[in-house]
């Protein structure tokens, strides 16, 4: 079995989102579907896709966030909007903010620990 069938198998796990589907859109057995799963080449092919699904998916969405903000901080500040939905934006605001900070927070912490290993193993 080549390569480029495997390759293949490993983007279809991707885009159906199953062993099991994958087999049936490659047009192979199940069998086959999850032996070739277990295989380290298919396994860094469905990572590294995946990767590169997740790398595009947040490019979009950093690109769609000013938007979004926009909406978020338009529908809190109109006084025409429901109490309550203005209140929930708000509060949507407030959340995103603090969850900002503690990612933040623990970047800061992760990269003081990769230092000091460093230190420790140099």
């Amino acid at each position: 079995m080549s390569a480029s069938k495997r390759q293949r198998f490993a983007k279809a796990i991707v885009e159906n989102g199953s062993v099991g589907a994958a087999a049936e859109a490659c047009n192979i057995s199940t069998s086959t579907a999850y032996r070739w799963s277990k295989e380290q080449e298919v396994i860094d092919s469905v990572r590294q896709l995946k990767r590169a699904k997740m790398s595009a998916l947040s490019a979009y969405m950093t690109k769609a966030s000013g938007k979004a903000v926009d909406t978020v901080t338009t529908i809190m500040n109109d006084d025409e909007v429901n109490p309550q939905t203005r209140l929930q934006a708000a509060m949507f605001l407030i959340k995103i903010g603090y969850e900002r900070l503690d990612m933040d927070d623990l970047e800061k912490r992760i990269e003081a620990l990769e230092e000091e290993a460093q230190d420790y193993q140099g």
